[in-house]
Formats: C-alpha cells, structure tokens, sequence
C-alpha cells in the first residue's frame, strides 16, 4: 500500500525499507536533498551514514520500540547536514513482511546555534581559549582524576608583564594582536591534552595534565622562552619587549579544590615577578 500522498505532504525527509534496507518508498523531500533513488534501491546508496544505526534501528523495530537518534548526512550540493531521525516498523495488512519508515527533521541550523551558544558560554571571546569559569570546571576534574589514577599534573599562572605599557604605547590593538598570538603560541606549544584559558586582562592559565614537577618545570620555562622570543611587538620608538612571569603548582599535593591549586600557582607567579631574571617559580609547601 502506498503512503506517497501523506509522505508528500511533510517537509521532514521520509523513507521506507524493507527489512534488508531497500528502499520501498520515499518523498520528494528526501530525493531534492540526497539525491535520486531508485525502487529497491539500498537507502545506504544515497544515504551512507544511516549504515551507522540500521542495525539498532531493525533492533528496535523487532522490540516494538521506536529510535531516535541524530544521524549526518551530506547533502547533493556539498552541505554538510545533521538530522534528527526516528524509525519505526510497521506491519502490512496485505503481506507479512515488515517495513521500516524513518522520518528525519533537519537540525542543522539548531545544532549549529546550540555548538555556537556553547562556545560562547565557554571560551574567552577575544583569544578562543577557554574563560574563567570553564577553566575552573576543566581543573577540578583534572584534579579528581589525577587523584582517582593516582598521577599528577601541573597547573600554571602566567602573567604578561608589560601588556599594560603595550596598550598604553601602542594602543588597545596592538595589545589585543599580542594576547591573540600569545593563546595561538601556547595551544602549538602544548600538548592535545593539556589545556589553555584566559582570566582575563593578560593573564593566562593552563593545565598540564599527567605531568611531574620536573616536567611541568621544564614546559613553563619552554613557555616562557617562546612567548617572549617570538612575539614581535609593533615596531614603534614607544615598542616594549615582551615578558611573563609563570607560577606553577603541582595537583594534588597542592590542593584538593581548584581554589587552593590556583591561588598557589598565583602566589608563585608573583614570587617570580618579585625576583629578577626567574621567569618561573614552583610553590612549594
């Protein structure tokens, strides 16, 4: 029995298989945005992706149960596209064989504004790196899971020391060009694991993580040569070279709570903003 007049009437792209996934019948909605299909045809030929949850889908059909679940696709016009597709079986009066229909919603503009909301909400909108608030979740579960596997990491405090002669010189752009390249710097500096945030004004901070106090010792120093070796300051009669101070605490046995790790690290970058030619200060209990 054909369904094709109802299943015209929906935006939503629909599709019907049989149980070893050829196609029985679809809308017009689902041919104008994957592409052209034939009867009998595998729904995996214009549709690939759907490969990934056919299996869960007859599953869940067999168990009377419906699946909903976000499936991507690539559209006919190069687009790269999420949908949100649910299938179910029906059985038809006239035959025993069982049928699959999935219908899928086009969510991409949605999911784009829930990932762009996201990042808005977690990431310092003038560096990309990650904001104070998302740090501080980011080190206490860093903290729980150097505790749980019994390792430890690092947490640094850096401080840029004459950002606010840079601004005062050569303008709030020219400070706003070096904080940008000092984030880009770090997160080449470091590794994938390890995590790069921006209190705010020209402080910075990060978390190695699994690394010893002799390790974290020797990146703060890498850090500290990097940022201020290759930065260039606009060439100006007013230019001032660039310099940081690093504090650098070790977790656990710095604290339990990112609180206490972080105002360690904080009273170890002023210790070595207070000492001439030490760029880096390990707290110590």
């Amino acid at each position: 029995m054909s369904h094709l007049g109802i299943f015209e009437s929906i935006e939503d792209l629909v599709f019907v298989t049989n149980t070893h996934g050829n196609i029985v019948e679809t809308n017009r909605a689902l041919s104008t945005t994957l592409g052209t299909n034939q009867p009998l045809q595998p729904v995996t030929d214009i549709w690939p992706e759907i490969a990934d949850i056919w299996e869960s889908s007859l599953a869940a059909a067999n168990s009377g149960k419906q699946l909903r679940v976000d499936v991507s696709a690539m559209s006919v016009d190069g687009r790269e596209l999420i949908f949100d597709v649910r299938t179910f079986a029906i059985d038809q009066t006239d035959s025993s064989e069982r049928l699959i229909v999935a219908v899928a919603r086009d969510l991409t503009a949605e999911r784009k504004n829930a990932k762009l909301l996201e990042i808005q909400a977690t990431t310092d909108g003038l560096t990309s790196a990650y904001n104070k608030t998302q740090l501080a979740i980011l080190l206490s579960q860093s903290i729980s899971s150097a505790q749980r596997r019994k390792v430890t990491g690092c947490f640094l405090f850096i401080d840029v020391d004459k950002l606010k002669t840079i601004n005062d010189d050569l303008g709030h752009d020219e400070g706003d060009r070096v904080l940008r390249e000092i984030s880009k710097l770090l997160q080449e500096t470091l590794r994938d694991s390890d995590i790069v945030g921006r209190l705010g004004g020209d402080e910075f901070r990060v978390i190695l993580t699994d690394a010893s106090k002799e390790s974290g010792a020797m990146k703060a120093h890498q850090i500290a040569n990097v940022l201020n070796s290759s930065i260039t300051i606009d060439d100006s009669d007013n230019a001032t070279g660039l310099e940081v101070s690093i504090g650098l605490a070790v977790f656990p046995e710095s604290g339990d709570y990112a609180k206490d790790v972080i105002k360690r690290a904080d009273t170890a970058m002023y210790r070595a903003k207070k000492h001439p030619g030490s760029s880096v200060e390990v707290w110590e209990r």
